[in-house]
């Protein structure tokens, strides 16, 4: 999984190359996206098709203002560089998938 910053964050999700693009929001002071990262590189392996990336907050300042965070974790997922999704929160990894099967890969 690929470790976005301030600095990459635009190129990575502004690809045009076809792939979605996943971009997992959080940070490490924050439970539920602790137990977010223990599931997603299961997740990543269950999607091949998606181009996973990650990103903590308290280092990407930018990040932060550019989807105006009010809460994490969140995903944010685009193709062709625009955005076709977005989940907040973390329940469980079943949720996660159901997700992601209806309504990312259905974009």
């Amino acid at each position: 999984m690929e470790q976005i910053t301030d600095k990459n964050f635009r190129e990575f999700l502004e690809k045009k190359d076809g792939r979605v693009k996943a971009l997992k929001i959080g940070s490490q002071t924050c439970p539920p996206c602790r137990r977010l990262d223990v599931v997603l590189p299961k997740i990543t392996e269950q999607f091949p098709q998606i181009d996973f990336g990650k990103a903590d907050l308290d280092q990407s300042l930018s990040i932060w203002k550019y989807f105006s965070i009010m809460s994490i974790p969140q995903i944010f997922f685009y193709k062709n560089g625009k955005q076709i999704a977005q989940i907040e929160g973390y329940d469980n990894s079943l949720d996660l998938i159901a997700f992601i099967k209806t309504e990312v890969l259905k974009a």
